[in-house]
């Protein structure tokens, strides 16, 4: 049975991201672990951290995520879901939860919102570049419906990305959904570069039902790309977050009209295998 691990840090918004996990699971005939991780703020002094603080923090989120996975249970019967709460560094508890586990997706949510700063936060945009199995990052208030369309945003840069292209394969194909590859193309001092996709991910992702998309001399990648998302209507977006690439800077505060706040679509992280 796959496994949809839900990250959660128990605020309302983290929790819809949960719901928005159990509703995608019944789908998939999935389980459900929610996780949530805690810690307690080091303190530079010769006193130590009373082990009190340590057991009282562990015991208030016990109770919180007792109630959670009472909630979901009600909301969606016959689901199996369980709830499980650590000690540790949210994106270290992840990744070794993932390396026993192999999920299907890890869903994320969290409580950032407001026009000051983006719904991902730094732990989160971590979660996106480290861990191996791809993390589902639902923004707030988002409902779960039909994942009928989805978007791979792709830079043309096959090699290294075998495991991510199977990955993503792999959700189109559960999701019974069309996938559409968004190559937005450069021009440089007039020259078109890159002017068909790389046939090495043609043959990869042979096996769904693709459609491929080129737009040339795209100066604005940000509003490029969502505008793509919007006018055809597509239910997730897809990237793979290499290091200085758009996707890395897509959700900084500088960035005042990022696509992360504008498109009000879940974004799927693949990890870049190089």
């Amino acid at each position: 049975m796959p496994l949809i691990i839900a990250a959660t840090d128990l605020s309302e918004v983290a929790q819809n991201a949960v719901k928005y996990a159990c509703k995608l699971a019944t789908t998939q005939n999935a389980k459900v672990l929610i996780l949530h991780s805690y810690s307690i703020p080091v303190m530079f002094s010769d006193v130590p951290v009373p082990t009190t603080l340590v057991a009282d923090a562990q015991a208030d989120a016990e109770m919180q995520m007792k109630e959670l996975v009472a909630k979901m249970t009600t909301s969606f019967p016959g689901l199996n879901i369980r709830g499980r709460v650590v000690y540790g560094d949210t994106v270290d508890i992840l990744d070794d939860y993932e390396a026993h586990t192999k999920p299907m997706l890890i869903v994320v949510g969290n409580s950032i919102s407001g026009e000051s700063t983006t719904w991902l936060d730094n732990t989160l945009r971590e979660e996106f570049k480290k861990l191996h199995y791809p993390v589902l990052a639902v923004p707030p208030h988002m409902e779960y419906g039909p994942v009928k369309k989805i978007c791979f945003a792709f830079d043309n840069k096959h090699t290294g990305n075998d495991i991510a292209f199977s990955q993503l394969t792999s959700l189109v194909t559960a999701m019974g959904a069309e996938l559409h590859v968004l190559y937005m193309r450069s021009n440089t001092h007039g020259m078109d570069v890159n002017t068909d996709i790389d046939q090495d991910a043609k043959k990869k992702l042979s096996t769904v039902n693709v459609q491929y998309h080129i737009v040339p001399d795209v100066k604005d990648i940000d509003s490029a790309i969502i505008n793509f998302v919007e006018q055809n209507k597509m239910d997730w977006l897809v990237m793979i977050p290499r290091k200085h690439s758009f996707f890395e800077g897509l959700f900084y505060k500088s960035h005042t009209k990022t696509a992360a706040q504008n498109a009000h679509l879940p974004i799927v992280a693949l990890h870049e295998h190089v």
